[in-house]
């Protein structure tokens, strides 16, 4: 499906529709669609984020984050609720392209806390001794929230066994494309890791290289890029051109470099890479606006340049606890509309 098919129509909860006319795409990874309802309908009259700007007709998608439906201990999956109230009645089924994120995860009550739930045991044997009915239980609930598909948080897919996920995942990935549906996954790039399949020593979220076969969508949370980097690709503006990783000279590191070493290692970028921003606070560092991720509005310019001579087509837009920032804390003025005219041209 071509992009202006594919992100011909946006309408999140409260009366917000839009239309993506550009062949790039905005997408965002979000908490509450309501909260960022105002920068994508074209009225943002409070100017949301430190901009008037609207963004709806270059915005394709949204993901949830996060623990929309959890990977249970005996391998079913429900949705994650919390407190009583579970995101399906926070989020309306919308026409969107909107995925919603699976947590691999076990033990998560009904009114236990996301963060306590993330642990390193193992759900996937459990999901692939009943393959089929596993399946079933995700087409069905992608049906029933009127989803574009799920995306796989693989953030916290630490101690999991990759050998199982890549069975598990190819027979759902199938059934998934024969109902129109798609596969995303959440990983990270930035540590230029060596790949290790190895259950007993996993390296966290790096394993990506095992699903490009079954995905349709690798979102890059490195690129944000985070602390959890620092010296390797944060922040950004020191970071941001491509270096051999100085712990392993086979991959390359630096917020470009991600990219490149994704798409050398053979990650589409028109179609499966979505490099991931932080869009969050502004500061002031010896005179320079800059956000707390590094960025400064040189460094977002030459970094969606690059992505332009590499014909990536869709970033993912990430905020400060997935857009439930408090009202006061607001970007660099100059953050939205470098994205806007990316998507633009």
């Amino acid at each position: 499906m071509s992009g202006r098919v594919f992100c011909a129509l946006l309408c999140i909860a409260t009366q917000l529709s839009c239309v993506v006319t550009s062949s790039k795409q905005l997408r965002w990874y979000i908490g509450d669609p309501i909260r960022v309802a105002p920068l994508l309908n074209g009225s943002n009259p409070d100017q949301w984020l430190n901009t008037s700007l609207s963004v709806s007709e270059f915005t394709g998608g949204i993901y949830q984050c996060c623990n929309g439906f959890v990977l249970q201990a005996d391998g079913t999956i429900r949705p994650f609720s919390q407190n009583g109230s579970g995101w399906d009645k926070i989020y309306p089924p919308a026409q969107v392209d909107m995925f919603v994120s699976l947590s691999l995860q076990q033990n998560c009550s009904a009114t236990g806390t996301p963060s306590g739930c993330w642990s390193a045991s193992d759900t996937c044997n459990a999901a692939l001794s009943r393959v089929d009915n596993f399946t079933q239980e995700v087409l069905e609930l992608i049906h029933a929230y009127n989803l574009k598909g799920i995306n796989l948080d693989w953030e916290f897919g630490y101690g999991c066994n990759m050998t199982c996920h890549e069975l598990l995942w190819s027979q759902v990935m199938k059934v998934l494309h024969s109902a129109g549906k798609q596969l995303a996954i959440s990983v990270d790039d930035s540590q230029g890791n060596n790949f290790n399949k190895a259950s007993t020593s996993w390296s966290y979220e790096w394993d990506w290289k095992y699903f490009l076969p079954y995905t349709d969508i690798l979102i890059n949370m490195g690129t944000y890029p985070g602390a959890w980097s620092k010296g390797i690709s944060w922040p950004a503006s020191q970071y941001l051109k491509p270096y051999k990783c100085p712990h392993n000279s086979s991959r390359t590191c630096g917020v470009e470099g991600q990219v490149e070493d994704m798409i050398n290692l053979g990650v589409s970028p028109e179609s499966q890479l979505q490099p991931g921003i932080w869009l969050d606070a502004c500061q002031t560092v010896n005179g320079t606006t800059q956000t707390m991720q590094g960025w400064t509005q040189e460094a977002l310019h030459d970094f969606l340049n690059f992505l332009d001579e590499k014909n990536v087509k869709i970033i993912t837009i990430w905020t400060d606890d997935a857009l439930l920032i408090p009202k006061q804390v607001t970007t660099c003025p100059w953050f939205v509309e470098e994205l806007r005219n990316w998507a633009a041209n």
